[in-house]
């Protein structure tokens, strides 16, 4: 009876285990659909950026589009109970498609995406990661999609740095992006995970305030476009310095202290 039981929960197990893989992909297939609809009505509405009403009419279309996809997507990695879909279809839709980077310990993951703009980039975001309780949750950043604003995000992730202080794993998410031809930007966030995800406060500013975030932006010359003048950036976990060095032709470093609590 005990072996009927195990083989029965086993059987049920892997049920269960095909029905998830076929819900997010049938998910992941919307997604897609979702994203690359806003795709085609970006470069419709810049195709006809002349006809004021057609603009409009599309850019509102778009809207509803990219609030369908936000959504859903945040929906799909609370789904996502193993943090292990990988996205694939996602990852070459839309714009230029959806860019994912983990933590060093798979705890947490980061989405970026490109929202519709000209020489300015602004990215939608989001984050899976598992709870103390290891449950996969999501945290959406707020997005206003009436001007594609991304309120407390915007940038295109693409590092995400671990430091243990004391007890504590703090992640420290990496992005930069565009704000026009000229000026590039980066962006530092700070982040715990406790049952939910917790700012921490580990960068001081000018002022000797604290905060989980810090932004930064220059101007670059138009010989240095095609990257050479971005930053570096290094962090020394031992010492808990983060170094941000620029080349000489941007001329900029900064140093900003970890603090330990």
């Amino acid at each position: 009876m005990k072996k009927t039981t195990i083989l029965l929960l086993i059987v049920l197990g892997i049920a269960n285990l095909f029905a998830q893989s076929e819900k997010l992909q049938a998910m992941e297939q919307e997604l897609v659909f979702f994203h690359n609809t806003a795709k085609q009505l970006w470069l419709y509405q810049y195709k006809n950026y002349g006809y004021e009403e057609s603009f409009l009419h599309y850019q509102k279309m778009q809207e509803l589009a990219y609030e369908q996809f936000d959504g859903m997507l945040n929906m799909m990695l609370v789904e996502d109970r193993d943090m292990t879909y990988p996205f694939t279809e996602l990852k070459n839709s839309g714009i230029h498609g959806v860019d994912i980077i983990w933590s060093s310990d798979s705890l947490l993951r980061v989405f970026s995406w490109m929202l519709p703009g000209g020489t300015q980039h602004i990215y939608g975001n989001a984050i899976q990661y598992k709870n103390t309780k290891s449950i996969a949750c999501s945290f959406p950043f707020d997005i206003d999609y009436e001007s594609f604003d991304n309120i407390n995000g915007g940038y295109q992730y693409y590092t995400v740095y671990t430091l243990e202080d004391h007890n504590k794993t703090i992640y420290i998410l990496f992005g930069r992006t565009n704000f026009s031809t000229r000026i590039v930007g980066y962006q530092l966030l700070a982040f715990s995970i406790q049952d939910e995800l917790v700012a921490e406060n580990i960068f001081e500013d000018e002022n000797g305030n604290l905060t989980n975030e810090i932004s930064i932006s220059y101007e670059i010359g138009c010989n240095d476009i095609n990257g050479e003048a971005f930053l570096r950036l290094t962090i020394d976990e031992n010492k808990k310095i983060l170094n941000l060095l620029g080349t000489k032709d941007v001329n900029i470093q900064f140093f900003i202290n970890i603090l330990s609590k």
